[in-house]
């Protein structure tokens, strides 16, 4: 097909070409002197750092990283800070924190203005700018598992002191919360009804992480778990320091309930016990006394007797 066809019987193909080509030619010459050799007057998002001194000020409330203003300037630099083509962010030097907490246009505007170079500050669009900082504290806190809230398998307790490293932490925040937090920090276990060893590590909890850093950010904890099982015993009751005409009406044996490890059994099975009552341990009452076990094993957790009072009876 010939390129020399007339379109609308006026233009070649290979015309129209030519023309939109002149055309665009035109529209970009056009629009490269306009942008070099007039003002132009635009709102700007611009990237701003907020400068304080990190050591002893911290902030409590996220810091503005954008600023909205309205700037005048040649075409090519407004659109360079609008698109931020290797643009520096401005510098803001806060005076009077952490008392002041507002700062109005007027004191922001005059220092950032000459750090824009050739392009003018008209104003800001927000009058006001709100910066919360607290001064940098630190505490010293100690870590503890509370083994009342540790969730155990049935029958299962704790036979062995409860390991914690490092068991002290230093917290470094803002002082109020720095302040607020507790001198001890509980930790709490997400693993529900252990049995055997335990050993992990556990995230520390009890204060405001946003605002608050610790040296660590997790402690190991460890610490070893039995099963334990009940035991029930009789034994016939001996007599301890009665004096003459005085004795005891129970006759019949006495039972006794021992909680031990389940791995003890075997051992407490050839284990020699007896259970007694001494007068010279007279309840207050003047008219009952307290078996208790004699020589009980360590490894036995506790007992219980029935009954756990004997009547005392005088003969005379």
């Amino acid at each position: 097909m010939s390129t020399n066809r007339k379109i609308l019987g006026l233009l070649t193909a290979a015309d129209l070409t030519a023309l939109l080509l002149c055309l665009f030619a035109a529209m970009v010459f056009w629009f490269f002197n306009a942008m070099s050799h007039h003002d132009y007057t635009g709102e700007i998002s611009y990237p701003i750092k907020i400068e304080y001194p990190t050591d002893n000020l911290i902030p409590v409330r996220p810091l503005p990283d954008r600023i909205l203003l309205n700037a005048t300037g040649s075409g090519w630099d407004i659109l360079r800070k609008s698109f931020q083509f290797g643009v520096e962010p401005l510098l803001f030097h806060p005076r009077g924190i952490p008392t002041k907490k507002r700062f109005t246009a007027d004191e922001i505007l005059p220092p950032l203005s000459h750090q824009f170079g050739d392009i003018k500050i008209n104003y800001l669009l927000s009058d006001t700018m709100d910066l919360d900082f607290d001064y940098v504290g630190k505490k010293q806190v100690v870590v503890k598992l509370d083994s009342a809230h540790i969730s155990l398998a049935d029958n299962y307790r704790i036979v062995t002191p409860i390991y914690i490293e490092p068991d002290t932490i230093m917290l470094t925040g803002a002082l109020k919360e720095i302040e607020k937090t507790p001198g001890i920090l509980y930790l709490s276990l997400s693993h529900k009804k252990l049995k055997g060893a335990f050993s992990d590590d556990v995230p520390l909890i009890g204060f405001n992480r946003s605002l608050v850093n610790s040296n660590v950010q997790s402690v190991h904890v460890g610490f070893a778990t039995k099963r334990f099982i009940s035991v029930s015993k009789s034994f016939p009751l001996c007599q301890l320091n009665f004096p003459e005409g005085i004795t005891i009406l129970q006759k019949e044996d006495v039972k006794v309930d021992f909680l031990l490890a389940e791995d003890n059994e075997e051992l407490f099975s050839k284990t020699e016990l007896k259970v007694c009552v001494d007068y010279l341990k007279q309840n207050s009452d003047g008219k009952t006394l307290i078996p208790v076990v004699v020589n009980v094993p360590s490894y036995v957790k506790s007992y219980t007797i029935t009954p756990a009072a004997i009547n005392v009876y005088y003969t005379e």
